[in-house]
Formats: C-alpha cells, structure tokens, sequence
C-alpha cells in the first residue's frame, strides 16, 4: 500500500507539472486520419516521364499525413517513398496511398501510360548570361534530344529569388546583383541552367559643372577638322565602315554610357549586330554585340545630342532590322524612345518569317497555311514506324500566299503532332511553327473586365497553354470577349503580355480543365457560360 500510495503521489506531481495543455498536445499528436486525398485522383503519362504525387489534404484537421505508397503495376509505373512516379511502359496502374497512422485509411491515383519517345536531355538558349538589375530576358528549350521527344514542357526554379525569379514561361527577372542558376526540367527528369549574373544598372555620371570652361585658345585649328561639305550622294557622305571604336576625345559637354540589348522575339542571344548612333546622316559611334551570351551593345561615353539608333550591317540570310530610334542625351543621361536606356532592349526577328498554319481536323485531306509568295514550306509530322521517326514534305507557298500539304490519312489521327518552316528567297530558314491535329469538342466564351470599373477591355492577349508545351495566343476583340475551341485536356492559363496598365489577371496560374464528359472547370471553379477574366492594375 506505502508503495501504491509513492506512485500516485508521482503522477499527481507530473501532471501539476505538465499542466493541462500536455494531455491536450499529446491527444492532437495521436490524431488518426480518416481521410486522405492525393493531389490527383488521375493522371496521364508518356513513358519516361515522372509525376509527384502528394497527399493534398487530410481529415481531421491536425491528423498526420504521412502515408506509405505502393503500385499495383510496378512494370507499368513505379513509384518510390516519396510519392515519385515513373511511367515504365503503356498500361495502366493504380498507386495507393496507405496511412501509416490507420491502415484502413487509403487514398488512390490512377496512372495512364501512353508509349512515346524517351526524353534524354534538353538544351536551353543560352549557358550562361549576364543582365542589369532591373532587366528580363526570356529562356527557352532550344533543344530537345531526340526531336521526337513527345512532352515537350518544363518547368522552371531559380536558386536564389534574391538575385533573380522566373516566371512559369521562362522569363527571368534581375532582382539583385549577384549569381543564381535558372533551371528547366522537364517531365522525364532531365535538366537545364543557365547561370545568370546581375550586374548593377548603367549609372550616368553628369560632369563637373564646378570646372572651368576650357581656353578658346586651346581649342583645335578650325583648318584641322574633317571636312563636312559634301553633299548627299557623294562618295565621300557614305557612312564609314563600322567600327567598335569610339570617338579618341570626348566632345565637350555632359556625356552618358549606356547599353542595347539585341534579342529575338523567343529570347535567343544575336551575337555580331552592328548599330550606330547617326548624325546629320553619318554614324559616330558604333557597337557591335559580342560572339558570347552578353548580346549587348555598349556605347561609351556618348555626348549630349540628339542620335538616330539604326543598323549598319546586315547579316547573310538576315532581313533588315527596319527600326530606327531616337536617342537623346541631356544632363549626364540617356534615353531611347523617351525611355531612360538601362538597357534598352531591341527584339529583332531574324532570317524568315515563321509560316502559318490553319487549324488541322482529322477528317482533312490536307494541311494547309499561309506564307510569304514563293517561300519554301518544309513539314515533318511523326509517323507510326517506330520511335525517332518521321515523315517530310515540301511546298511552296502560292502567289495568293497559301500553301498545302496533303498528308496521308493514316497520319491525320487525333493529337499528332507536327512541324513547319519557311525559307523565304535570300533568307534563313525560319524558327519552327508547330501545329496538332485536333478536333475540338467545346465551344468556350471568354470576356475581359477591369475588375473596378467593369468595363469591358479590347487588346487583352491571353496564352493557352496544351499538354504538349504549344502555346497559342487569343486576344479579346472590341467588345472585351474571345472564343476558345478545345477538345478534352488541360490548359494552363496566363497573362504573359502585361498590357499597360494591367499587370495581373484572375486567371494567372490558373488550368482550364475539359473533361470527356464536357463538364468544364477553371482551376476549381466550374465554368458555366460566359467566363469573367478580370484584370488588375
């Protein structure tokens, strides 16, 4: 009994000492789940590709979620300790989620596996980069090995948000100087980067105004400057040939340095641009980009003046870039267009223009877009004899500007892809334009509003992403509305143009889900008639 009465009088003091909110802690610790639900209850894969599965939500609130996986096909997908599935071979596989905590408790994911072509890596536009704080550029697959790669869609990550951020579309943002690795990966695994270096912006220096003006006697003889009496059509009015030297002195007066980025509208580097800045038709200073990833030109020491920005050289295969731009520097600084330089940036589409394609139905004979006159047309669409194969046509695009392509019927199955270039005469081959054969299902309705006005919007450019990374653009019309026409799938939504002076959307980051039963949803919500995409400022 003495020794009965020592063991309770412990417990006593324990729980004096541990309080009331132990036994609490200790009761929300022990919570059992009595539902689990995945991040996705289905799933469709190529095989080779890899998908995360996750426990998304579990009841009650505070219960553990920690959950044992298992596949029930590990020849058709596997699946490791962590909820990473591999798609192995075409079939079908259900994986299973078991509560370690109850075992009764389970939740499931069915897995399709669609035969393709594995993805063995990938290259992006550029290795390496480097940008001033403030500055964006876009980054993108430039290669997918094989070509037949059949998921062509990445997602991207920086390595440090504190230098630069990227976006889901590969536009990175210099936020900080310093370095961070943008990376791509896609759904097979394979990765890319690209090491981004920011520097900090161009900075104008006015002069010292406390100096005194230079002696009148100590200027040059009027004799020793250059002649600039000829006329225009004279020989000797020709601009010089360009040159990366600048003036040996500077002119007197304020003076600024600032910096031109040379893109192509898909974000790629274009090393060897010649620009000069002209004036009274006779360029005076010239920059050219270097062979390496700074795509920029750099003008040094530029004197207050007004300058007119244009090319100097073409390129072979090359079109003219077309532009030209005002250039302004007052006070120590510069500006383009009105715009301060810090840098600059010029979007110069090089070599051909990309063909159009129109929309491709199963039940077509042929393939068909529009060109430039006279322009080559070549196509590749995949075939059915065996992985990493396909089949080529050639055309040429008609005086109206049309161009087809009758492709065997076998060929025009649902959802195959294909590609097209165009090589205008005297010019490079374009970029490829990649089109599906598809037939859509659903008729969806789309309006634009400003979210406090209400006022409907023209000119809003929204992008639809597909499962095979192929975006395209539609643009609301003069009544603030646009159509889409998609069969069944999942549509990543975006508000990539940044219409002034909109810089959100209600649909950033948002999917546009179409079920084979028709029923339609944008993310969660259910999309029954007219769909309101509101813009924020």
């Amino acid at each position: 009994m003495k020794r009965l009465g020592t063991f309770l009088l412990v417990l006593v003091l324990a729980a004096l000492c541990l309080g009331p909110g132990a036994a609490t802690a200790a009761a929300a610790h022990n919570y059992k789940p009595t539902k689990i639900t995945l991040n996705v209850t289905g799933k469709t894969l190529y095989t080779g590709e890899i998908f995360q599965l996750s426990v998304k939500s579990v009841k009650p609130k505070g219960a553990k979620s920690k959950v044992k996986w298992a596949t029930d096909r590990a020849d058709v997908v596997s699946v490791d300790a962590k909820g990473l599935a591999r798609a192995k071979s075409a079939g079908t596989a259900i994986i299973t989620a078991t509560s370690t905590v109850n075992p009764q408790v389970k939740a499931t994911a069915t897995i399709r596996v669609r035969q393709g072509v594995r993805n063995k890596s990938i290259k992006l536009s550029a290795k390496k980069h480097t940008m001033a704080q403030g500055d964006t550029v876009s980054l993108s697959v430039q290669k997918w090995n094989p070509k037949s790669t059949k998921v062509k869609k990445v997602s991207w990550a920086t390595s440090n948000r504190a230098v630069a951020r990227v976006s889901a579309r590969g536009k990175v943002t210099a936020v900080g100087v310093g370095k961070a690795k943008i990376t791509a990966t896609n759904t097979y695994g394979k990765k890319a980067s690209c090491t981004i270096t920011v520097v900090p912006p161009v900075s104008f220096q006015p002069p010292d105004t406390t100096s005194e003006p230079p002696d009148a006697s100590q200027q040059p003889d009027a004799s020793s400057q250059p002649d600039t009496s000829s006329q225009p059509g004279d020989a000797s009015s020709q601009p010089p040939a360009p040159s990366d030297s600048q003036p040996p002195a500077t002119p007197p007066g304020p003076s600024a340095s600032f910096r031109v980025s040379v893109y192509s509208p898909d974000g790629r580097r274009l090393p060897g641009e010649t620009f000069a800045l002209y004036q009274a038709g006779v360029p005076v200073y010239t920059a050219t980009t270097p062979p390496d990833d700074d795509a920029f030109l750099v003008f040094n020491t530029v004197a207050a003046g007004t300058y007119t920005l244009q090319q100097v050289a073409v390129l072979p295969g090359n079109k003219p870039y077309g532009k030209t731009h005002t250039v302004v520097v007052d006070q120590g600084v510069a500006t383009v267009d009105g715009t301060l330089a810090n840098p600059f940036s010029i979007s110069y589409q090089v070599g051909s223009d990309e063909p159009t394609i129109n929309p491709a139905r199963p039940t077509d004979a042929a393939i068909t877009g529009r060109g430039v006159p006279g322009a080559a047309i070549h196509m590749s669409i995949s075939n059915t004899h065996g992985p990493n194969t396909a089949t080529y046509y050639d055309a040429v695009v008609d005086p109206s500007g049309a161009w087809s392509i009758e492709v065997n019927s076998d060929y025009m199955t649902e959802n195959r892809m294909f590609s097209v270039t165009q090589t205008e005469p005297g010019y490079k081959k374009s970029t490829y334009a990649k089109g599906q054969v598809r037939t859509p299902s659903s008729t969806l309705q789309f309006r634009v509003v400003d979210d406090v006005s209400g006022e409907l919007l023209p000119g809003i450019s929204i992008t639809v992403t597909n499962e095979y990374n192929y975006a395209s653009s539609k643009t609301s019309d003069e009544n603030g509305a646009f159509t889409l026409y998609e069969g069944p799938g999942a549509y990543p939504l975006s508000y990539e143009t940044k219409t002034s002076p909109y810089t959100a959307s209600s649909i950033d980051g948002k999917t546009l889900t179409i079920n084979n039963d028709d029923t339609v949803f944008i993310g969660s919500e259910p999309m029954n008639g007219v769909y309101t995409i509101r813009m924020y400022k």
